[in-house]
């Protein structure tokens, strides 16, 4: 038997995360589930396939913000954004996760890319890959 562990972020009252003594993020258990091996297991295709698919959801979360704000969206922004994202793009469509997670983690904020959106895409990355 194995133990699938869910984690929830700790927060404080007014929503940010909980940080200990070294500024570390604190997490707290949501639950505990015992699980056979094999119900664990993926094949290595099945984990490509499923990192894809994170992947492009993530994309497609951001498409679907960016058409949500209330920026105009002028030819420059755009390609600004272009060029800013291009890799990151690439590497979400291929499945590379971790270095999502690390490339957003250095991308400057502005105007359209906040710094809560960055933070959001980032936590998203963590949870899927159960950091």
């Amino acid at each position: 038997m194995i133990e699938n562990i869910t984690y929830k972020r700790k927060l404080n009252e007014d929503g940010t995360p909980y940080l200990d003594e070294n500024g570390d993020y604190i997490n707290e258990v949501v639950s505990v589930e015992q699980v056979e091996p094999d119900e664990f297991q993926l094949s290595e295709k099945e984990k490509l396939e499923k990192d894809k698919q994170f992947g492009k959801s993530l994309i497609d979360l951001f498409l679907i913000e960016n058409r949500q704000s209330s920026l105009t969206f002028t030819p420059s922004i755009n390609i600004g954004l272009l060029q800013k994202f291009d890799n990151i793009q690439k590497l979400a469509e291929v499945g590379d996760i971790k270095t999502v997670k690390y490339l957003l983690e250095l991308v400057i904020v502005d105007e359209i890319f906040t710094q809560e959106r960055k933070y959001n895409y980032v936590q998203l990355c963590n949870k899927y890959l159960g950091l």
